[in-house]
């Protein structure tokens, strides 16, 4: 359940984002936020809960845009994302685990009374 939270928030939000820059709907972007989704919560699939999956796969799909952007801006060919789906993606997932993993997590003991752990 938690990759497809989190390929269904990288896919939508990469869309949007890409749709605010003035991109338009392109279906690519929107797998490729899918794809970035997927790899993001790779690193925590198991230790995430529902509402964490879903805002991993959204930063994701805005980093795999973001990188993407990047890339263009510097001239670097990178025809079909993988540097904004697999290095940007996977390094804010890497990132994401220990701050929103259940129970252990950096946001569960910083707020603990509002995030609190039910088995």
């Amino acid at each position: 359940m938690n990759t497809v939270l989190a390929m269904a928030g990288g896919g939508i939000f990469a869309s949007l984002f890409d749709f605010l820059g003035g991109d338009g709907w392109p279906l690519p972007v929107m797998v490729n936020g899918q794809l970035a989704g997927a790899v993001a919560v790779c690193a925590g699939a198991n230790v995430f809960k529902p509402w964490a999956a879903l805002l991993v796969g959204i930063v994701a799909g805005a980093t795999m845009v973001a990188w993407s952007r990047l890339l263009v801006r510097w001239r670097i060919d990178d025809a079909v994302d993988a540097v904004g789906v697999h290095l940007g993606a996977g390094a804010w997932g890497v990132i994401a685990r220990p701050l929103l993993a259940r129970q252990t997590g950096v946001m569960y003991s910083a707020v603990g009374v509002l995030l609190p752990y039910h088995a």
